[in-house]
């Protein structure tokens, strides 16, 4: 009988199932019980940390209570006349009439009987901006116009339907980058509206997700026009028994085993970070099938971890490029100098070291998502441990 893919059985690259997923059940039953009760929702973590796979699953979950789900990703997106075409699509995706059809939004340009019946229909209940879904160059032409009647959309489909909805926006701080680009006289007028009609949406419940936590924090400040609406989810650690047990429930698929041994060096080398877990794991099988091997051992986990941190290695020569450029000009050496300090260990405010320059390069580590803090006074460690590796090992000079 074939074996399982190592890709199949270990994914790295994309969110996996909501009912394969791997210690994040406190978190999914977390936020779905808040958001249906409208409560908003905000979540800032590093990539590959399972943001994005957990708020998927929480829209799984609320989908089969019978809510509409909309998930919007602003990293697709180039303007607001695109996100205005994706939240109107993603909307209109949710509604009987479509479900019945098997329609799929891709294929609305296609001018068929059934497609100017559906659209007529539509237009009849939402309105003639919905047929900015299927006519892309409709939104450039009052990008303005269709950006409220998108944002405005989830609520009205949610009226019509007698249902409730929850929007997903994914990488939100995104939105610092469309206000940019449709600027006009307020930096912050994108914002701005989407408070106006977030509040009075009251059928609709809101999750945003990003990559940086400094720029999302940011942007839900006090101050700002986001300020205090919602409120902020840590998701939690997957601990060490939940990773045994769910690495050893995806094993049992190809009827595999993995030694005590094996786990104990996978999670001392991944540090429970999702990703490297799963990469090392990924690895370490696929060294045991070339063995033709059931079983991962700890000579298995150890070619794993090589081959997990050699399949990283071009990755990590970009983030070091991108550290040196982080640091500008004038502190390029500083800042990868303390990026390379603290993935030893050692403190970031060396001896003799401007304590000004250090501080500065700290901040833009912490606001790459490069660093986090360990606790208050305690310092400060790399996010992914494969990158930390391989920080410690560069040459010094």
């Amino acid at each position: 009988m074939p074996r399982r893919p190592a890709a199949d059985l270990f994914p790295t690259e994309d969110p996996w199932p909501a009912d394969e997923l791997i210690g994040r059940g406190e978190d999914i039953e977390e936020l779905s019980r808040a958001l249906a009760n409208r409560t908003h929702r905000r979540l800032a973590a590093p990539r590959r940390m399972g943001k994005t796979t957990v708020c998927e699953a929480t829209l799984v979950a609320l989908a089969e209570q019978g809510f509409y789900t909309v998930k919007v990703d602003l990293w697709e997106v180039a303007d607001q006349a695109e996100f205005a075409e994706a939240l109107v699509a993603k909307a209109i995706a949710n509604r009987p009439i479509l479900q019945r059809a098997r329609h799929r939004v891709a294929e609305l340009s296609r001018e068929t009987a059934s497609t100017i019946r559906l659209t007529t229909k539509l237009v009849d209940e939402l309105g003639s901006e919905v047929e900015v879904a299927w006519k892309p160059s409709l939104a450039d032409r009052n990008p303005r116009r269709y950006l409220r009647y998108a944002l405005e959309l989830p609520q009205r489909v949610a009226e019509t339907d007698g249902k409730r909805a929850v929007v997903f926006f994914d990488e939100f701080q995104n939105v610092l980058d469309l206000e940019e680009r449709g600027r006009g006289r307020d930096p912050e007028a994108l914002q701005k509206l989407m408070r106006t009609v977030f509040q009075r949406s009251k059928l609709v419940s809101f999750l945003f997700a990003g990559s940086y936590e400094h720029l999302m924090r940011g942007i839900f400040a006090p101050e700002k026009p986001l300020g205090h609406f919602g409120g902020f989810h840590d998701l939690h650690e997957i601990t060490k028994e939940q990773w045994r047990g769910g690495i050893r429930t995806r094993l049992k698929r190809d009827r595999s085993t993995i030694t005590d041994d094996a786990l104990d060096l996978l999670l001392e080398r991944s540090e429970l970070h999702p990703r490297a877990t799963v990469l090392i794991a990924q690895q370490a099988y696929q060294a045991a099938v070339t063995a033709e091997s059931h079983v991962l051992d700890s000579a298995a986990m150890r070619i794993g971890i090589e081959e997990a941190q050699r399949q990283e290695r071009s990755k990590h020569e970009q983030v070091v490029d991108r550290i040196r450029d982080l640091g500008g000009r004038q502190t390029k050496r500083r800042t990868l100098k303390v990026a390379r300090a603290i993935a030893r260990g050692e403190p970031a405010y060396q001896k003799g070291a401007h304590s000004q320059a250090v501080s500065r390069a700290v901040d833009k580590l912490r606001d790459a998502g490069l660093i986090e803090s360990v606790g208050r006074g305690r310092g400060w460690r790399m996010v992914d441990p494969l990158l930390r590796h391989y920080l410690a090992s560069l040459d010094p000079r």
